[in-house]
Protein backbone atom coordinates (compact mmCIF):
# COMPACT_ATOMS: atom_id res chain seq x y z
CA UNK A 1 0.00 0.00 0.00
CA UNK A 2 2.91 2.37 0.65
CA UNK A 3 4.07 1.88 -2.96
CA UNK A 4 0.54 2.64 -4.19
CA UNK A 5 0.38 5.73 -1.98
CA UNK A 6 3.69 7.14 -3.20
CA UNK A 7 2.93 6.32 -6.85
CA UNK A 8 -0.55 7.84 -6.70
CA UNK A 9 0.66 11.02 -5.01
CA UNK A 10 3.62 11.41 -7.36
CA UNK A 11 1.61 10.80 -10.53
CA UNK A 12 -1.19 13.15 -9.43
CA UNK A 13 1.27 15.92 -8.57
CA UNK A 14 3.18 15.53 -11.83
CA UNK A 15 -0.07 15.45 -13.81
CA UNK A 16 -1.30 18.70 -12.28
CA UNK A 17 2.08 20.33 -12.77
CA UNK A 18 2.19 19.25 -16.40
CA UNK A 19 -1.24 20.69 -17.15
CA UNK A 20 -0.50 23.98 -15.38
CA UNK A 21 2.99 24.71 -16.65
CA UNK A 22 3.54 22.68 -19.77
CA UNK A 23 0.13 22.25 -21.39
CA UNK A 24 1.10 24.37 -24.41
CA UNK A 25 3.93 21.97 -25.19
CA UNK A 26 1.71 18.90 -25.15
CA UNK A 27 0.06 17.36 -28.16
CA UNK A 28 -3.77 17.18 -28.01
CA UNK A 29 -3.60 13.43 -27.40
CA UNK A 30 -1.12 13.89 -24.56
CA UNK A 31 -3.31 16.52 -22.90
CA UNK A 32 -6.29 14.15 -23.04
CA UNK A 33 -4.15 11.32 -21.66
CA UNK A 34 -3.09 13.39 -18.65
CA UNK A 35 -6.51 14.93 -18.04
CA UNK A 36 -8.72 11.86 -18.49
CA UNK A 37 -6.46 8.97 -17.50
CA UNK A 38 -3.42 9.99 -15.47
CA UNK A 39 -5.22 12.34 -13.08
CA UNK A 40 -8.30 10.13 -12.40
CA UNK A 41 -6.25 6.94 -11.99
CA UNK A 42 -3.63 8.55 -9.78
CA UNK A 43 -6.34 10.22 -7.65
CA UNK A 44 -8.08 6.85 -7.23
CA UNK A 45 -4.79 5.16 -6.33
CA UNK A 46 -3.94 7.88 -3.82
CA UNK A 47 -7.36 7.96 -2.14
CA UNK A 48 -7.62 4.17 -1.96
CA UNK A 49 -4.18 3.89 -0.37
CA UNK A 50 -4.98 6.71 2.08
CA UNK A 51 -8.17 4.93 3.10
CA UNK A 52 -6.24 1.75 3.85
CA UNK A 53 -3.58 3.56 5.85
CA UNK A 54 -6.16 5.39 7.94
CA UNK A 55 -8.78 2.64 8.37
CA UNK A 56 -7.04 -0.76 8.09
CA UNK A 57 -4.31 -2.36 10.18
CA UNK A 58 -0.96 -2.17 8.37
CA UNK A 59 -0.47 -5.95 7.98
CA UNK A 60 -4.13 -6.62 7.11
CA UNK A 61 -4.53 -4.35 4.07
CA UNK A 62 -4.77 -7.10 1.46
CA UNK A 63 -3.76 -5.03 -1.57
CA UNK A 64 -4.03 -8.10 -3.83
CA UNK A 65 -7.83 -8.06 -3.57
CA UNK A 66 -8.18 -4.78 -5.49
CA UNK A 67 -7.76 -5.30 -9.22
CA UNK A 68 -8.61 -1.66 -10.00
CA UNK A 69 -5.80 -0.47 -7.75
CA UNK A 70 -3.33 -2.88 -9.32
CA UNK A 71 -4.40 -1.80 -12.82
CA UNK A 72 -4.00 1.88 -11.98
CA UNK A 73 -0.52 1.28 -10.54
CA UNK A 74 0.59 -0.84 -13.52
CA UNK A 75 -0.75 1.69 -16.02
CA UNK A 76 0.96 4.67 -14.37
CA UNK A 77 4.28 2.82 -14.03
CA UNK A 78 4.14 1.66 -17.66
CA UNK A 79 3.37 5.21 -18.79
CA UNK A 80 6.27 6.58 -16.75
CA UNK A 81 8.67 4.02 -18.23
CA UNK A 82 7.47 4.88 -21.73
CA UNK A 83 8.11 8.57 -21.08
CA UNK A 84 11.59 7.83 -19.76
CA UNK A 85 12.38 5.85 -22.88
CA UNK A 86 11.16 8.68 -25.08
CA UNK A 87 13.29 11.20 -23.17
CA UNK A 88 16.53 9.23 -23.30
CA UNK A 89 16.22 6.10 -25.38
CA UNK A 90 19.93 5.24 -25.39
CA UNK A 91 20.31 5.74 -21.64
CA UNK A 92 17.17 4.04 -20.35
CA UNK A 93 16.58 1.24 -22.88
CA UNK A 94 19.38 -1.10 -21.62
CA UNK A 95 18.44 -0.47 -17.98
CA UNK A 96 14.77 -1.12 -18.71
CA UNK A 97 15.61 -4.31 -20.61
CA UNK A 98 17.67 -5.55 -17.65
CA UNK A 99 14.88 -4.65 -15.23
CA UNK A 100 12.32 -6.54 -17.31
CA UNK A 101 14.60 -9.58 -17.55
CA UNK A 102 15.29 -9.70 -13.79
CA UNK A 103 11.60 -9.15 -12.96
CA UNK A 104 10.51 -11.87 -15.38
CA UNK A 105 12.96 -14.39 -13.94
CA UNK A 106 11.86 -13.51 -10.40
CA UNK A 107 8.19 -13.89 -11.28
CA UNK A 108 8.81 -17.25 -12.97
CA UNK A 109 10.80 -18.56 -10.01
CA UNK A 110 8.22 -17.36 -7.49
CA UNK A 111 5.44 -18.89 -9.58
CA UNK A 112 7.25 -22.21 -9.76
CA UNK A 113 7.76 -22.38 -5.99
CA UNK A 114 4.22 -21.24 -5.18
CA UNK A 115 2.72 -23.72 -7.62
CA UNK A 116 4.60 -26.56 -5.94
CA UNK A 117 3.40 -25.38 -2.54
CA UNK A 118 -0.23 -24.91 -3.51
CA UNK A 119 -0.32 -28.16 -5.47
CA UNK A 120 0.38 -29.92 -2.17
CA UNK A 121 -2.27 -27.82 -0.45
CA UNK A 122 -4.84 -28.49 -3.17
CA UNK A 123 -4.09 -32.24 -3.18
CA UNK A 124 -4.64 -32.41 0.58
CA UNK A 125 -8.01 -30.71 0.41
CA UNK A 126 -9.09 -32.75 -2.59
CA UNK A 127 -8.55 -35.91 -0.52
CA UNK A 128 -10.49 -34.35 2.34
CA UNK A 129 -13.30 -33.46 -0.07
CA UNK A 130 -13.45 -37.03 -1.35
CA UNK A 131 -13.75 -38.34 2.22
CA UNK A 132 -15.88 -35.49 3.58
CA UNK A 133 -18.94 -37.59 4.44
CA UNK A 134 -17.01 -40.31 6.28
CA UNK A 135 -14.85 -37.70 8.02
CA UNK A 136 -17.92 -35.74 9.07
CA UNK A 137 -19.53 -38.86 10.54
CA UNK A 138 -16.34 -39.74 12.43
CA UNK A 139 -16.10 -36.27 13.95
CA UNK A 140 -19.80 -36.15 14.81
CA UNK A 141 -19.48 -39.51 16.56
CA UNK A 142 -16.74 -38.05 18.74
CA UNK A 143 -18.66 -34.86 19.52
CA UNK A 144 -22.10 -34.04 18.03
CA UNK A 145 -21.78 -30.44 19.30
CA UNK A 146 -18.34 -29.86 17.77
CA UNK A 147 -17.34 -26.35 16.71
CA UNK A 148 -14.28 -25.80 14.52
CA UNK A 149 -11.60 -23.16 14.39
CA UNK A 150 -11.30 -22.75 10.63
CA UNK A 151 -7.91 -21.43 9.48
CA UNK A 152 -8.86 -21.55 5.80
CA UNK A 153 -11.30 -19.44 3.80
CA UNK A 154 -14.17 -21.61 5.04
CA UNK A 155 -13.08 -24.91 3.47
CA UNK A 156 -13.52 -27.02 6.61
CA UNK A 157 -16.85 -25.43 7.49
CA UNK A 158 -18.17 -26.02 3.96
CA UNK A 159 -16.89 -29.60 3.64
CA UNK A 160 -17.97 -30.80 7.07
CA UNK A 161 -21.10 -28.65 7.49
CA UNK A 162 -20.34 -27.81 11.12
CA UNK A 163 -20.31 -24.50 13.03
CA UNK A 164 -16.96 -22.81 12.53
CA UNK A 165 -15.22 -19.53 13.33
CA UNK A 166 -12.45 -18.12 11.17
CA UNK A 167 -9.17 -16.97 12.68
CA UNK A 168 -9.20 -14.08 10.20
CA UNK A 169 -11.89 -12.35 12.24
CA UNK A 170 -13.67 -11.17 9.09
CA UNK A 171 -17.10 -12.14 10.45
CA UNK A 172 -16.49 -11.24 14.09
CA UNK A 173 -18.88 -8.87 15.79
CA UNK A 174 -17.37 -5.76 17.34
CA UNK A 175 -17.44 -7.37 20.79
CA UNK A 176 -15.86 -10.57 19.48
CA UNK A 177 -13.12 -8.62 17.75
CA UNK A 178 -12.37 -6.62 20.89
CA UNK A 179 -12.16 -9.88 22.86
CA UNK A 180 -9.83 -11.43 20.26
CA UNK A 181 -7.55 -8.37 20.29
CA UNK A 182 -7.51 -8.29 24.08
CA UNK A 183 -6.97 -12.01 24.80
CA UNK A 184 -5.64 -13.44 21.55
CA UNK A 185 -7.63 -15.06 18.74
CA UNK A 186 -7.24 -18.67 19.88
CA UNK A 187 -8.03 -18.00 23.53
CA UNK A 188 -11.13 -15.99 22.65
CA UNK A 189 -12.40 -18.64 20.20
CA UNK A 190 -12.02 -21.44 22.75
CA UNK A 191 -13.93 -19.37 25.30
CA UNK A 192 -16.76 -19.10 22.76
CA UNK A 193 -16.84 -22.88 22.32
CA UNK A 194 -14.84 -23.14 19.08
CA UNK A 195 -12.20 -25.54 20.32
CA UNK A 196 -11.45 -28.10 17.58
CA UNK A 197 -8.55 -27.15 15.33
CA UNK A 198 -7.72 -28.98 12.05
CA UNK A 199 -3.95 -28.93 11.49
CA UNK A 200 -2.17 -29.61 8.22
CA UNK A 201 0.81 -31.72 9.22
CA UNK A 202 2.96 -30.59 6.28
CA UNK A 203 5.76 -28.48 7.78
CA UNK A 204 5.45 -25.95 4.96
CA UNK A 205 2.09 -24.84 6.32
CA UNK A 206 3.13 -24.20 9.91
CA UNK A 207 2.91 -20.47 9.25
CA UNK A 208 -0.87 -20.83 8.98
CA UNK A 209 -1.07 -21.44 12.70
CA UNK A 210 1.06 -18.63 14.10
CA UNK A 211 -2.04 -16.97 15.53
CA UNK A 212 -2.67 -20.12 17.56
CA UNK A 213 0.83 -20.65 18.95
CA UNK A 214 -0.19 -19.46 22.41
CA UNK A 215 -2.62 -22.33 22.82
CA UNK A 216 -1.04 -25.18 20.84
CA UNK A 217 0.71 -26.74 23.89
CA UNK A 218 -2.71 -27.28 25.48
CA UNK A 219 -4.03 -29.44 22.65
CA UNK A 220 -5.24 -33.04 22.66
CA UNK A 221 -5.40 -35.13 19.49
CA UNK A 222 -9.03 -35.88 18.77
CA UNK A 223 -8.92 -37.47 15.32
CA UNK A 224 -6.51 -38.01 12.43
CA UNK A 225 -7.58 -38.34 8.83
CA UNK A 226 -5.14 -40.94 7.53
CA UNK A 227 -5.29 -40.26 3.79
CA UNK A 228 -4.58 -36.54 4.07
CA UNK A 229 -2.65 -36.52 7.35
CA UNK A 230 -4.84 -33.71 8.70
CA UNK A 231 -5.17 -33.90 12.48
CA UNK A 232 -8.02 -32.51 14.54
CA UNK A 233 -7.01 -31.21 17.97
CA UNK A 234 -9.19 -30.24 20.89
CA UNK A 235 -7.83 -27.09 22.48
CA UNK A 236 -8.15 -25.90 26.02
CA UNK A 237 -7.45 -22.67 27.90
CA UNK A 238 -6.90 -24.57 31.15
Amino acid sequence: MLVFLVTGAGAFGLGLRTLRTGEAELEPGERALVRWLVLPLSAYLLLKALFHFTSVLTWEQGWWYYSGQIFAFDFLVALALARLLAMGRRVFAPALALLILVTTLQVLDTGRRMNALYDSYAATFFVLWQDREALGRALQALDPEMKLIDNTDGLYAFMLDVPAASVTGLVFSEAEMEMAMREGVAVSLVKRGYDVLPVLTDDRWKGHYRALDRIRPRAKLLHEHERSGVRFYRLSNE
